[in-house]
């Protein structure tokens, strides 16, 4: 494996810095292989926070995602050294586009396990305080689990109740808990105490709200969790606010207080991890950022950060623990939110294409922030020169807790220009849409990669100079989007597609017969749309007949006929319909009858006749005022006359 080690060097360097010196690389045979994975890791870390595609994501969760699932990819990472041995350029801005997909497809379509509890909680109980004992094995080689609360509950987190001393300002008598009570999820909305948001403005639905409240008795209560520390969470960035009740005549190690308690694998506290307040004043013992209310103090949300670098590979302990006043009467609550991210600089983008400046972003949270070059103490600066920079990052905690941060930005003086035509830009639905690329490098070099995402959910639908025609299966607003890239360098450029919604053609009729008009009543849905044409084809021969929405029709004969309407919307969408009348012809009513004496009765015989269809009904009128609806009836004639008789059949 050593020897693999001193070749993947040079190569993932190539990849970093698309310019380095390889023959001064190889000089560095004393680098470790986990060195190499690391810096390998941390690369394709650095491309998904980057890429276009994971730009609505929640990148907090994609860190923890990636880092949980690093292993799956192996056959992935094995593509992508052949082809660093190789310093096949082209072929490694593939493969890394080909992992970076498959790690967003996966993260989209990832769902989080139930985490079982384990009954593991090792504590020794003393007569006024808990200390821990033996390590608690709960969440142990377990990564960072629900730091953020954005599954909206309590998973990978111990929850405990317990009471308050002023030895000082202590938990005691405790005793493991459960949601509720003292420890409750929270949703966007107001503190209604003091009017400060009831979740962490950075962002996010859920935070949690520890305490109950404006609840009194000496109460207590704590939140933990044990992990396992990676590369990948190197950063326990927390955000809290706080209102804790003043009372007056309390001695410090009285009055509700807060605290932030951090344990490496062997229980001793993490020094950059500790943070306590009580309430009141600074200048008696409280926090400079607290605001007076009417009751006592209270601190807007905050956020800080305790850096874990030196922790990798072990457990550590992260605690949260809210207190009320010792002598039963005041009350103190807080929320909190948090989260675990990579100790490192976030660029905006790693190499200064066109002389086009990056966004340098160090962690958040911190007291103070100091950059090299350049001298600038905000977290985030931008740069338009290549080189290496540095950030020494001072946390809440001190100056000893510090630390320094470094990156190098790469220039390059070719860049991409993406451009491209979309043909149609407004189609409907099960329509399809062609693209032309156009793209082109402004320099000595070509385009090295294309990124398709046609339906813009942020996942490349085609990786080729020359897709197909892409079919849009529902209606909506599209930005179709091209990436392009060449040196590290980047182009995007964005064509909105407009899917229509089809209509749906229909109507309604009555069958006729022949001599009389049939209408025809237009039942059509434009589906969100407008119909602006109706096509009427009586015959179905290809002819419209007519173009208004409700028409009538003559039919020359009787018989049969197939309709067709086709209507169309004002976006161009159509949709047709055929449907089968019928004009019945009329039938030829006749009989017969023989003349007879008075006081005989008269035998009609029906001898009417249909060409198509049955007749159903039958209406005599005798001619003397009697009537009969039989097919065969007879008649009793009153008086010696001659009359005149009528017969009227109808068709079914």
């Amino acid at each position: 494996m050593k020897n693999i080690a001193i070749i993947l060097l040079p190569i993932l360097l190539f990849a970093f810095s698309m310019q380095a010196q390889q023959e001064d690389v190889y000089k560095k045979s004393n680098i470790t292989e986990h060195d190499l994975n690391v810096k390998l890791k941390e690369f394709i870390h650095k491309k998904l926070e980057n890429s276009p595609h994971t730009s609505s994501f929640d990148k907090h969760k994609l860190s923890h995602f990636y880092s949980d699932n690093y292993s799956t990819y192996k056959e992935l990472f094995s593509n992508m050294v052949a082809v660093m041995k190789e310093e096949n350029k082209a072929a490694f801005e593939l493969i890394v586009d080909q992992i970076v997909k498959q790690i967003i497809l996966d993260f989209q379509n990832y769902v989080p396990p139930t985490k079982v509890a384990k009954d593991v909680h090792n504590y020794m109980f003393g007569s006024s305080s808990m200390k821990k004992g033996e390590p608690n094995d709960k969440g142990a080689g377990d990564p960072c689990n629900n730091a953020d609360f954005e599954i909206c509950d309590f998973t990978g987190w111990d929850l405990f109740d317990g009471n308050v001393n002023n030895q000082p300002y202590q938990m005691i008598n405790i005793t493991p808990s459960g949601p509720g009570g003292h420890h409750n999820i929270t949703t966007p909305g107001t503190d209604p105490l003091v009017g400060i948001p009831t979740t962490d403005p950075n962002g996010g639905g859920c935070s949690v709200m520890l305490g109950d409240f404006t609840g009194t008795g000496s109460k207590a209560a704590s939140m933990r969790q044990t992990f396992l520390v990676s590369s990948q969470t190197t950063s326990f960035t927390y955000s809290y606010a706080l209102v804790l009740e003043d009372p007056s005549g309390h001695t410090i190690g009285e009055k509700p207080f807060f605290k932030v308690n951090m344990y490496d694998q062997n229980n001793n506290p993490i020094a950059c991890g500790q943070y306590e307040v009580i309430a009141g004043p600074v200048n008696s013992g409280g926090d400079p950022d607290f605001l007076p209310y009417g009751a006592g103090f209270y601190l807007p949300w905050r956020t800080t950060f305790a850096p874990l670098n030196a922790y990798v590979g072990q457990n550590i302990t992260i605690e949260f623990i809210i207190g009320d006043c010792s002598q039963t009467g005041h009350y103190g609550y807080g929320y909190i939110d948090a989260n675990c991210a990579p100790l490192a600089i976030i660029e905006s983008d790693t190499v200064i294409c066109n002389g086009q400046p990056v966004t340098l972003t160090a962690p958040a949270g911190a007291a103070s922030y100091l950059w090299s070059p350049g001298g600038e103490t905000t977290q985030s600066i931008t740069t338009a020169t290549p080189g290496n920079y540095s950030v020494v990052v001072t946390p809440v905690s001190g100056s000893a807790c510090s630390v320094t941060l470094t990156t190098t930005i790469y220039g390059s003086t070719d860049y991409p220009i993406a451009n491209f035509t979309a043909a149609p830009t407004t189609i409907c639905v099960g329509e399809s849409v062609s693209v032309t690329d156009l793209s082109y490098v402004v320099g000595t070099t070509s385009i090295t990669g294309w990124a398709w995402d046609f339906n813009g959910d942020g996942i490349a639908d085609d990786t080729t100079q020359t897709p197909t025609a892409y079919t849009y299966s529902t209606s909506g607003a599209y930005n179709l989007q091209l990436v392009v890239w060449n040196n590290g360098c980047t182009d995007t450029l964005i064509v909105p597609i407009t899917v229509n919604d089809m209509p749906t053609a229909g109507f309604s009729f009555n069958n006729v017969c022949y001599g009389s008009l049939m209408n025809f009543t237009d039942t059509s849905n434009a589906n969100g749309g407008i119909i602006s044409s109706w096509n009427w084809d009586f015959t179905n021969n290809g002819i419209v007949n007519n173009t208004t929405q409700n028409p009538a029709y003559g039919y020359p004969l009787s018989g049969s006929y197939d309709v067709e309407l086709l209507v169309e919307t004002s976006s161009g969408c159509t949709d047709s319909i055929v449907q089968t009348v019928y004009v019945n012809p009329l039938p030829v009513a006749n009989f017969s009858a023989a003349s007879v004496c008075l006081s005989e009765t008269t035998i009609f015989i029906d001898s009417s006749t249909v060409t198509t269809g049955t007749i159903t009904n039958w209406a005599w009128d005798f001619g003397d005022g009697d009537t009969s609806s039989l097919q065969q009836p007879t008649h009793l004639y009153a008086t010696a006359n001659t009359f005149n008789v009528s017969l009227t059949v109808t068709t079914d």
